[in-house]
């Protein structure tokens, strides 16, 4: 943000600071004061305007819009947010946050506007589930605004939100036996990578954050520790898992771990070969010589899955664990662990001698079994 001062007299000045443009009409905004003291002084007044508009403390709730306190919102929540749920946030706000509510007064802001457009988006084709998730990115937005004084209440809350009909799975043993047999079929590091996912329910960022050295393959264990996920701009970001539940240790299948000490052999040749040039690192799945982008590992699955003729996102293999896992009895507590959905009270440290690991190894058993029975009726 830029500032200017200018002389107007004596002992008399003009501060004038630059401000983002107007959303609506792309004109630069400015906002002047006169301030009476030294040249020093109003330099420091100067700094003070800079901050406060940086740091949103300049906000007149009376005055401004929706564009303007949305914009502000997401620069104060962006050291707290994942990268890829920043753009996430800010592809929102800027292609249909703003130009649908942005002209607007923040407290002009009613539950009849953010209802009539939510009614146009969906006539307008979009999906009620993408409705649904700007919803939600404006409702923290207004609650923020809520516990700032900004705005009374959060009109989101009075608001009927789109839903989605839940997606059902197609889990029908002759499906599970073509998504196996596409797995099996597979060349390496696909056939761990899938397998991996099918007998843990593991998330895609999870598999692709996966070292050798989180591997206890004796044991049949996994740790999970960090995430590699992709943004919206095709940047590969590293860091630790979302939520604290996320961090856990579970066991893997003996198919998994079959099929991890194979690829284990085969990369090891390929790290030999490249020598100096290996750039792998420690990473369980690697491709080229170089760890697997998350993106790419859909794009793997979109193609073996229509190879195979079975109408499944990757995504869809982690519900279909869970699925198979209840059916067979398999407590709801227990699988949620499995899948990292619950907030543990252990760490990954101690977790290892803990008695829900062997819960957690019935479980993925159970699956397992499920896994072949479906497998072989196939």
């Amino acid at each position: 943000m830029r500032g200017s001062i200018q002389r107007r007299g004596n002992l008399a000045w003009r501060i004038s600071i630059e401000l983002d443009r107007d959303p609506m009409t792309g004109r630069r905004r400015r906002r002047s004061e006169t301030f009476h003291g030294t040249k020093r002084d109003a330099e420091a007044r100067l700094a003070q305007l800079i901050h406060e508009h940086e740091t949103g403390l300049a906000v007149d709730p009376s005055r401004i819009t929706v564009a303007e306190w949305l914009r502000q919102w997401l620069a104060q929540r962006a050291p707290q947010l994942r990268p890829t749920t920043l753009e996430r946030y800010r592809a929102s706000v800027e292609s249909r946050l703003i130009p649908a509510f942005g002209r607007l007064q923040l407290q002009q802001l009613r539950p009849a506007h953010v209802q009539a457009i939510y009614g146009r988006w969906l006539a307008e084709g979009l999906a009620p589930a993408t409705v649904a998730s700007h919803h939600r990115i404006l409702g923290r937005a207004l609650n923020d605004a809520v516990r700032l004084q900004l705005v009374g209440r959060a009109v989101t809350q009075a608001v009927d939100v789109p839903s989605a009909p839940p997606r059902q799975l197609a889990a029908d043993a002759n499906v599970i036996a073509r998504v196996l047999d596409a797995v099996a079929a597979e060349p390496q590091p696909w056939r761990a990578a899938g397998l991996l996912i099918v007998h843990t329910g593991m998330r895609r960022g999870e598999l692709c954050g996966l070292q050798w050295s989180d591997l206890d393959l004796d044991r049949g264990t996994a740790a999970i520790r960090r995430t590699r996920t992709t943004t919206y701009r095709g940047q590969v970001v590293e860091g630790p898992t979302k939520t604290r539940a996320g961090a856990r240790l579970i066991p893997v299948a003996p198919a998994a771990v079959e099929a991890l000490r194979d690829w284990r052999r085969l990369q090891l040749e390929q790290r030999l070969a490249a020598g100096a040039g290996w750039q792998g690192g420690d990473w369980v799945i690697t491709l080229d010589g170089l760890p697997v982008r998350p993106d790419v590992v859909t794009h793997w699955w979109t193609r073996t899955a229509r190879r195979a003729g079975v109408g499944l996102r990757l995504h869809d293999l982690r519900h279909l664990a869970a699925t198979l896992m209840a059916q067979h009895g398999a407590p709801p507590r227990v699988i949620a662990e499995v899948l990292g959905h619950t907030r543990a009270s252990f760490t990954l440290d101690v977790y290892a001698g803990a008695p829900d690991l062997e819960a957690m190894r019935a479980a993925t058993e159970t699956l397992a079994r499920a896994l072949e029975r479906a497998r072989r009726g196939g």
